[in-house]
């Protein structure tokens, strides 16, 4: 019926409802920085079948800077799919951004002009790993899949994102 996507904040709310299903498996929210190539941020399981309105949310809590581009793709348990139309919602500049995420290697920091320090905690806030700023990509590829935090500090503040390696 309808797929949404709205700024909250540092976050982006992406709402959608189906007034029926028929068949959906699931249901896979894309995300792109250009309009054209999409990846995978968030899968979801559909009804499979159902004739009432079903209402669902995520929050992407990692957009990227400048324009984010959203589409909806919804595919059947015979692999029929079909997607929604795009919706794009501007981050402000300023605000860091990490990318991609979920992750299974490198993870890109973006808008950091006065980072300090990064590092890797898990959990618990155990310290896994420590770079400087001139060090590029953050690298995953050696951690065990799970939720991570990178602590990134700049001359001002000190700021936690929360990343998933796949």
């Amino acid at each position: 019926m309808d797929f949404s996507a709205v700024k909250k904040d540092a976050v982006v709310l992406l709402e959608w409802s189906t007034a029926s299903e028929i068949n959906n498996q699931y249901f896979e929210l894309e995300r792109s920085i250009d309009g054209i190539d999409f990846h995978t941020i968030k899968k979801m399981n559909g009804a499979g079948n159902s004739n009432s309105i079903l209402e669902y949310s995520y929050i992407d809590d990692s957009p990227l800077n400048g324009v984010n581009y959203y589409r909806l793709k919804q595919t059947d348990f015979d692999g029929e799919f079909s997607f929604s139309n795009i919706r794009a919602v501007r981050m402000e500049s300023g605000e860091i951004s990490i990318y991609p995420n979920p992750t299974s290697g490198l993870v890109n920091i973006e808008n950091y002009s006065k980072l300090k320090s990064i590092s890797i905690t898990d959990v618990n806030g155990k310290l896994l790993r420590t770079f400087n700023s001139s060090d590029g990509p953050i690298d995953f590829s050696g951690l065990m899949n799970g939720i991570y935090f990178l602590r990134i500090e700049t001359a001002t503040e000190t700021i936690s994102k929360k990343v998933v390696k796949r």
